[in-house]
C-alpha cells in the first residue's frame, strides 16, 4: 500500500465522516448509523482510485446504496418470515403405539407377556 493511497484515505476520512455519519442518522437512525459508515468507508477504501477529489457527494451516494440495501434485506428477512409462520406448525406425526407401557404392562402381566414375548 503506497504511503500516497494511506494520506489520501485519512483526509478523505477525517474529512468527510461526521457528515457522512450525519447523513445516515437523518435517513435511518443512531442504531445502524456506525454501522453503515463503516460499511461505506470500507467500500471507499476498496474503490479509492474511482473516489473523485472531492469524495463526499460520492461517499453519501455510497452510503445511501448501503442504507437501500439494507433495507431491501431486511425486507426479504421480514417477508420470509411472514412466510414461514403462514405456514404453521407441520402436524406433529404420532407414532403407532406397539407395545404397551410399562405401568399397562404391569397390570396385564400375562397379556403383555404374550404381546412382547418374555420381558
Amino acid at each position: 500500500m503506497p504511503d500516497y493511497d494511506a494520506d489520501r484515505f485519512t483526509a478523505i476520512y477525517d474529512g468527510c465522516r461526521q457528515r457522512v455519519w450525519a447523513y445516515v442518522v437523518s435517513r435511518a437512525g443512531r442504531q445502524v448509523a456506525d454501522e453503515v459508515v463503516n460499511e461505506t468507508f470500507t467500500v471507499a477504501w476498496r474503490k479509492l482510485d474511482d473516489v473523485p477529489e472531492s469524495p463526499l457527494p460520492w461517499l453519501l451516494g455510497v452510503a445511501r446504496n448501503i442504507l437501500r440495501d439494507n433495507i431491501r434485506a431486511e425486507a426479504r428477512r421480514a417477508s420470509f418470515a411472514a412466510e414461514l409462520r403462514s405456514w404453521g406448525n407441520p402436524p406433529r406425526r404420532t407414532l403407532p403405539r406397539r407395545y404397551p407401557s410399562a405401568t399397562r404392562c404391569s397390570r396385564r402381566w400375562p397379556r403383555c407377556r404374550r404381546t412382547i414375548g418374555n420381558c
